[in-house]
């Protein structure tokens, strides 16, 4: 009968392939962050959202505006509020509206007032163009306005588009917000 010989180096490879290295067994995993990196809850038709990126947390709520389209609902632009990025203190309403559109105009915003409140488009990027207000100076139609809301703005060819847009849920989501920020 042969006998075969274990050495010691094949017997620590052994038990290393078999019982893994103890050290990275003993070691604890880092523990899970105590708060998500993204958050969202629902208000009305009103949205909000928090991320965190670091120590930061920035919250924003939002309404994606839909047009009828062959039957078929299409979102085509974006309402929000979020923090100022030129006044920290304070809250922009925020409308995000697809490229090609007659810049001049501007966006109209429409909410229980005889005169539309007219935002200025700031940017354009691939994503759509971003016109801005400060809320403040819209707040109260917003708060109050009732149910007849709409944004308005003209496509490259000067053509009128007018999205409808929801309150409901708007004064407890803004008080979320708020709150989070």
């Amino acid at each position: 009968m042969t006998r075969t010989r274990i050495t010691p180096s094949a017997l620590a490879v052994a038990a290393l392939f078999l019982f893994g290295d103890a050290h990275a067994q003993t070691q604890n995993p880092p523990p899970p962050s105590a708060e998500p990196d993204v958050t969202t809850s629902t208000y009305g038709d009103w949205l909000l959202r928090c991320h965190r990126q670091e120590k930061v947390k920035n919250c924003e709520i939002t309404q994606t505006l839909q047009l009828q389209l062959q039957g078929q609902a299409q979102p085509v632009a974006i309402i929000g509020v979020a923090r100022d990025p030129a006044a920290a203190a304070s809250f922009a309403l925020i409308v995000q509206v697809p490229v090609n559109v007659f810049l001049k105009a501007g966006v109209s915003l429409s909410a229980g007032e005889p005169q539309p409140f007219i935002l200025p488009f700031q940017t354009c990027v691939p994503a759509g163009c971003f016109a801005r207000m400060q809320l403040e100076t819209i707040k109260n139609a917003l708060l109050f306005g009732g149910n007849e809301s709409r944004v308005t703005f003209k496509d490259a060819g000067q053509n009128e588009v007018a999205l409808p847009f929801s309150l409901k849920g708007f004064s407890n989501a803004l008080a979320a917000l708020e709150q989070q920020s």
